[in-house]
């Protein structure tokens, strides 16, 4: 049996999602991937030394241990290249915002559910940017700062409470729209 709450079911006036890019998400993946690869490459290396019983005293053994870290450390930077943009953009596409006349709904939720809900009252000030490669493809970040709570917002300086709408197309109208729905509460 489904439960509901008595009131208007009120549709949002729009949804939004962020926009993937592989080109940043291929960027954002080399230190995961640099990572697994060196200390992958270090534990093919080890497991062939300890499981073949060589040392690196011979010259045919050294080449052998050259070719072994060699191997695993470029299994183990694909794999986490593959895996770190797989995440990526899988947590993106759970990422939805939901505009409504008086608030935005956040939602998101890969592995674990997260709901925000700010009312457009609370908001003090809103604001957009475009980083070099937002403004190459059209999207831009929406700050919404707030009134509440002061927790730290990631990638701000200082302590500021609030939301981002990150890698949005077509910032512009979205942000005029925003700005509109605010004024008039």
């Amino acid at each position: 049996m489904k439960s509901s709450i008595q009131g208007t079911s009120e549709e949002p006036l729009v949804i939004i999602k962020p926009k993937f890019l592989t080109f940043v998400a291929v960027l954002k993946s080399l230190p995961v991937a640099v990572f697994l690869g060196l200390f992958g490459g270090i534990g093919v290396l080890m497991v062939t030394l300890i499981a073949t019983g060589q040392s690196t005293d011979g010259g045919t053994a050294e080449s052998t241990t050259t070719m072994m870290f060699t191997v695993g450390a470029i299994g183990f930077f694909m794999l986490g290249a593959i895996l770190s943009i797989w995440y990526r953009k899988t947590s993106i596409s759970h990422i939805e915002y939901r505009i409504f006349a008086n608030r935005i709904e956040y939602f998101e939720g890969l592995f674990t559910v997260e709901q925000k809900t700010f009312n457009f009252v609370d908001v003090s000030e809103i604001y957009l940017r475009k980083g070099v490669l937002q403004k190459r493809y059209n999207l831009g970040s929406i700050f919404l700062m707030t009134r509440g709570l002061m927790l730290p917002m990631v990638g701000m300086r200082g302590n500021i409470g609030g939301m981002i709408l990150r890698d949005i197309e077509d910032p512009d109208a979205i942000y005029h729209q925003l700005k509109q729905l605010k004024d008039t509460e």
